[in-house]
């Protein structure tokens, strides 16, 4: 594609009434659930017109990731969150984006929480919106495939109709 943006949306918020799995234990982790939508657009955007081609909305992926407090903690955070956010295949420019918010948001929460006290769940909506353009120089390169390949397509159309036993 000639060019393509990418917007990202950001909801982050702890979850309500969270009960960890070693509730009374003191584990002292923070439980980031991840919620990621994708709206995914085709433009065509040549010779003064610009037109959808296509439109994709996923599904909500959810996605959980528990991290012991001491490491998010130690000054490490953006880096865990980011590390996060490139295995789940997150586009650069949303991990750039969102690793500091939600990190400042877990640690803001661990500091509240107390390291030690009990472990919490962070809640992260992030939506997604990338929009790629094809410009002029790629519409004509389509163009020209598309071109060959219904002329093609309508030599061999020809040549079995003139020719019917073959």
């Amino acid at each position: 594609m000639a060019s393509s943006n990418v917007g990202c949306s950001l909801k982050i918020y702890e979850a309500a009434n969270y009960v960890s799995p070693a509730a009374g234990g003191g584990g002292g982790c923070a439980v980031i659930q991840m919620r990621i939508k994708l709206r995914y657009q085709i433009f065509v955007k040549a010779y003064d017109v610009e037109f959808l081609v296509e439109e994709i909305i996923t599904p909500e992926f959810v996605t959980a990731v528990s991290v012991p407090l001491g490491s998010f903690l130690s000054g490490f955070s953006v880096m865990i969150v980011s590390k996060v956010l490139a295995d789940l295949k997150v586009d650069a420019k949303v991990i750039e984006y969102s690793s500091p918010k939600i990190a400042k948001f877990v640690v803001d929460m661990a500091k509240r929480w107390g390291a030690a006290v009990s472990d919490f769940m962070t809640v992260v909506e992030i939506s997604i919106n990338k929009t790629d353009y094809i410009r002029e120089k790629e519409f004509d390169r389509i163009s020209m495939t598309l071109s060959s390949k219904a002329k093609s397509s309508l030599m061999m159309q020809n040549r079995k109709s003139k020719n019917p036993n073959t």
